[in-house]
């Protein structure tokens, strides 16, 4: 800027040692400004991937919850069509102790219907099960997705930054030592000072990259957990509806052969 103090004769080593110091003091305020910059965007990518992660965490938990209820819930089904179904040969047996062949074939029927509604059911609340252990695993992975577009948003934006100061910076400085009689020491200072702030925001911006993809990986561990616990959750749950199935078409095959052995 223009002075009285400028305006005033000066020595020269009195000019350099003024340049000098507005030198060091442009290196100060870059590094100032740059880790302002790197501390705003570390904060911000740090509570992005906590509250993603906590969340990721929280709704596969849910979802996993819900579906062994749900298991428990088409298994109790189940096991009740066996009862039903083993109420209905028992009445049919009471029935035809006189003529026991038409009911025999009767008893044989409800066996057959209650086989085939429990092994269908069976198969389509393993299949809800399935597509639902899915659509979690898709939403846990957008929320993923999300969350790194943001983080990734954050470190281009200060990279950005951080970048177009360093090269502001650096012009000014050079174009300091285009001004009438700034000796060659002054330039190479002006020179030595621009290098050092493009050095310190290349050192910055590294660290908002290293930062980035430690954000980024944490989230892919946290929804590779998240999904490994969905799909165990799936796969008990399948075979508690299995084994449901199972204990139900044996209780009405064993009630049936009492009832009318061959």
């Amino acid at each position: 800027m223009s002075s009285e103090y400028l305006n005033q004769n000066r020595s020269l080593d009195e000019l350099d040692a003024l340049i000098e110091q507005d030198r060091v003091a442009a290196e100060k305020l870059a590094a100032s400004v740059f880790a302002h910059e790197i501390s705003t965007a570390l904060n911000n990518i740090s509570e992005i991937n906590q509250v993603a992660g906590a969340r990721i965490l929280a709704n596969s938990q849910v979802a996993s919850a819900k579906m062994m209820m749900d298991a428990e819930v088409s298994a109790a089904h189940l096991l009740s069509k066996a009862e039903i179904a083993v109420m209905e040969m028992q009445a049919r047996t009471k029935e035809g102790t006189s003529q026991p062949e038409p009911h025999a074939s009767m008893v044989s029927e409800i066996r057959r219907s209650a086989d085939e509604a429990i092994s269908q059911g069976a198969k389509q609340s393993v299949e809800d099960i399935q597509r639902e252990a899915q659509e979690s695993i898709a939403q846990l992975n957008k929320s993923a997705t999300t969350a790194i577009q943001e983080i990734k948003a954050i470190a281009d934006d200060v990279r950005t930054k951080i970048t177009k100061s360093a090269k502001k910076a650096k012009s000014k400085l050079n174009n300091g030592k285009k001004q009438p009689r700034t000796p060659e020491n002054i330039a190479n200072d002006a020179e030595e000072a621009a290098e050092k702030i493009l050095a310190e925001a290349a050192h910055t911006t590294e660290k908002i990259h290293t930062a980035r993809d430690r954000a980024i990986a944490d989230l892919n561990a946290i929804v590779g957990e998240a999904s490994k616990t969905l799909a165990q959750a799936a796969a008990a749950s399948e075979t508690r509806i299995i084994a449901a199935r199972d204990k139900a078409q044996m209780r009405i095959s064993e009630v049936a052969e009492k009832l009318f052995p061959h």
